[in-house]
């Protein structure tokens, strides 16, 4: 049986100190603009890729090869990021004495989260790091749907299919996924870590919007494509101003833009001589060449 938390949800009193953490932290709440230019620059690199660009020009065969070519990247993004954010959270909590609850102010939390993050905040730094992995579950979920589409899962138990394992076994041995997902998931400086959990970040909302924003890819991915990965990838606009409630003591940050944070912070906690924003921009556009490279790699096999 599920217990309720005895903990109130958060208050109006500590949203208002959780923003002045964050401005004492040297952080931010709302979209800067060298942030935005970086995932444009992402974008770019990205978008003319022989997949992405199959994707948009409604290719059948380019949404297959996109499944196969991170496939390796999205199954195992749940464990990094659990990993990952809880090195960040464990190294700030000690060093700066700071309670997990102010800490929670670094994450992402609405009206709706507010009772269950309450509750995980009971749980500590683990209570935290396993909140925030939730939304990257549900996306590895709709990815696997995806392949199960594909033919390369199988229903239900996801596990490969005779024709999804041959493919795999070329795709994941190849050396531009082998670099990536060196940089991904076994990087060990924090700050760069966190700036491979952004870059992820980035490629999958640069993919989303250049298939949807796209006619021919768009009208695939309505035709029979399962679109659930695509759909909740997509930002527009509007989605990168961050709106803050006070009413309702609701601050809502996107996920790139808590990675950037963490990154921030992260980067702030050594002697450095370059700039942070330097920093992560030069780091950032090395992975969106990565992630360009296995997007653009012959791989040798036949898509039937």
């Amino acid at each position: 049986m599920q217990t309720v938390s005895n903990k109130p949800p958060i208050t109006l009193l500590e949203f208002r100190q959780g923003k002045l953490l964050i401005e004492e932290l040297g952080l931010i709440t709302e979209f800067p603009r060298e942030l935005l230019e970086l995932y444009n620059k992402f974008k770019d690199i990205v978008a003319g890729t022989k997949v992405i660009k199959g994707m948009s020009d409604g290719d059948y065969k380019s949404f297959i090869m996109f499944s196969l070519i991170y496939w390796s990247i999205v199954r195992t993004f749940p464990r990094t990021i659990i990993r990952n954010v809880k090195k960040f959270l464990t190294q700030f909590y000690n060093t700066d004495n700071k309670s997990s609850r102010d800490l929670l102010f670094l994450f992402n939390y609405t009206t709706t989260q507010r009772e269950r993050i309450a509750a995980s905040l009971e749980h500590g730094v683990n209570g935290i790091v396993k909140d925030y992995a939730i939304e990257e579950r549900s996306h590895l979920e709709y990815w696997r749907e995806m392949m199960v589409n594909f033919g390369i899962l199988q229903p239900s138990s996801y596990r490969l299919t005779m024709n999804g394992a041959e493919l795999l076994n070329v795709v994941e041995t190849s050396e531009p996924i082998i670099k990536l997902n060196r940089i991904i998931h076994t990087e060990s400086d924090m700050c760069n870590a966190l700036l491979g959990m952004l870059s992820t970040e980035f490629a999958a909302i640069a993919a989303s919007e250049i298939v949807i924003d796209s006619e021919k890819g768009n009208q695939l991915l309505s035709s029979g494509i399962l679109r659930a990965w695509f759909d909740v990838h997509y930002h527009a606009a509007d989605e990168y101003h961050i709106s803050t409630d006070e009413l309702k003591g609701e601050l809502h940050l996107p996920h790139d833009l808590i990675n950037y944070n963490m990154a921030r912070l992260a980067y702030s906690s050594h002697a450095r001589k370059v700039d942070f924003n330097e920093y992560a921009a030069d780091y950032v556009i090395v992975i969106a060449r990565m992630f360009a490279a296995a997007a653009d790699y012959d791989y040798q096999i036949n898509i039937d």
